[in-house]
């Protein structure tokens, strides 16, 4: 038992001091994998927890100035893979690691339980296009769910004023973390029973690890944008990253900075657009017009004027004036020749001298004078019903410094028939104007 009596003595602190000098001289920077549990999050930003497997446990502690450096804030049985140094925390007698990174050591089963969500969600149908709402044209009002205090929303004001100011209304929101989807889906529901009035909305955060864009992922979150009645945008990450979010939108941008030139177009461009679709209206309309005066024109030309008709019955009036004439005459010889043949028989009898004076009544009687007479007063009767007609047709109106307005074809009675816009036909006693009501 002498050897006892050469071993070293310590006291605990200087024991616990020559471990921790042998355990942090033997044990540089290592990684480790484990299972987080029993996390702590410190007031002064430290955070304290415990890595595990299978059958054992480590202490671990992230110091404040290194949390702010990791991807994603650790959670309670995540697995990770973690850099570090042992360290021996003298006063408690035990040995801990000093966390310097953290990435998330099951990347790869979060990517294979994405693709199973992503393959639920199309058989259901819910990235169809039918499904998709188009964007408006020209949107009044945007709404922009984001960080406000991160640089994505001022590219989106910035961009949008420089092509087609309008108005635009932040719902802030966490882009990250755990609070980061139910602050999403509650900002989507206050939209919908507001009356913010929003023609379209742009989903943005900025760019970042897969597992800062999980909350993207959300199935949650995936469906409440699919069943969501405005348009969306999504403009999630760097143009390489995709989310299930971005699938669900009705469109998707690489960037936010894309998202705004995809939500309003560039005023002058615009503006170009609808001056020649103006011009092309323009010309169209008088295409058209020319067409329709010329039909109008050779319907015109085959309408049988007042006078034409007066014409037409002077001409039908001549030709029974030419046979009434021929008629009487025939008339009158028959009739001749019938009181030849009576003289003869009574040429005999005592009362002869009776029927020659009666025959030379007849004979002096002028019949072509009298039927002249009565084609005379005829024409007169014409003449007066021409007369009649010409006193009220409204060509003599218009002689006399008034005018007809016609829209369409059809004469306007008074100013309530013309509207703002309409192209209206002017005739007067001369001419023909068209005139468009300002």
């Amino acid at each position: 038992m002498d050897y006892l009596n050469n071993i070293k003595e310590y006291t605990v602190s200087e024991l616990n001091h020559s471990i921790k000098k042998v355990m942090e001289g033997n044990f540089n920077f290592l990684k480790v994998k484990g299972e987080i549990s029993q996390i702590k999050k410190h007031n002064s930003g430290h955070i304290y927890l415990t890595l595990k497997d299978h059958e054992e446990t480590i202490s671990c502690v992230c110091w404040r100035t290194n949390v702010r450096s990791l991807k994603s804030i650790p959670s309670e049985g995540q697995n990770v893979e973690i850099t570090g140094k042992v360290s021996v925390y003298s006063p408690q007698s035990k040995y801990q690691i000093i966390i310097d990174k953290m990435e998330d050591e099951g990347e790869g089963t979060i990517l294979k339980r994405l693709e199973i969500l992503k393959k639920k969600l199309l058989e259901e149908g819910l990235f169809e296009k039918k499904y998709k709402i188009n964007l408006p044209l020209i949107p009044k009002k945007i709404g922009v769910i984001t960080s406000e205090s991160g640089a994505v929303f001022r590219d989106i004001v910035h961009r949008i004023e420089n092509r087609f100011p309008t108005n635009l209304i932040l719902f802030p929101v966490n882009v990250q973390g755990r609070e980061c989807v139910s602050q999403i889906i509650n900002m989507l529901e206050i939209i919908e029973e507001s009356e913010f009035g929003l023609d379209l909305i742009i989903l943005a955060r900025g760019g970042g690890s897969i597992e800062d864009l999980m909350p993207f992922n959300d199935e949650m979150l995936v469906r409440k944008i699919y069943k969501f009645q405005i348009p969306i945008i999504s403009a999630i990450g760097h143009e390489t990253d995709t989310t299930l979010c971005d699938f669900v939108s009705d469109l998707r941008a690489p960037t936010p900075t894309a998202a705004a030139e995809f939500a309003v177009p560039v005023k002058e461009e615009y503006d170009f657009k609808l001056r020649q679709i103006s011009l092309n209206l323009i010309k169209l309309i008088r295409r058209k017009l020319a067409f329709q005066q010329k039909d109008l024109k050779n319907i015109s030309l085959q309408l049988i004027t007042p006078n034409a008709i007066i014409e037409k019955n002077y001409q039908t009036l001549d030709l029974i004036e030419i046979k009434l004439k021929n008629f009487l005459i025939s008339i009158f010889k028959a009739k001749q020749a019938k009181l030849k043949i009576f003289s003869d028989y009574l040429k005999f009898y005592d009362f002869k001298n009776k029927f020659l004076l009666i025959f030379e009544k007849i004979k002096n009687i002028n019949l072509l004078s009298l039927i002249t007479e009565k084609a005379e007063l005829y024409k007169l009767k014409i003449n007066e019903k021409k007369k009649l007609l010409d006193s009220l047709s409204y060509k003599r109106v218009l002689r006399r410094g008034f005018s007809v307005v016609r829209k369409k074809n059809k004469i306007i009675k008074d100013s309530t028939g013309i509207d703002k816009g309409d192209i209206v036909s002017i005739e007067f006693s001369d001419n023909k104007i068209d005139a468009k009501k300002i």
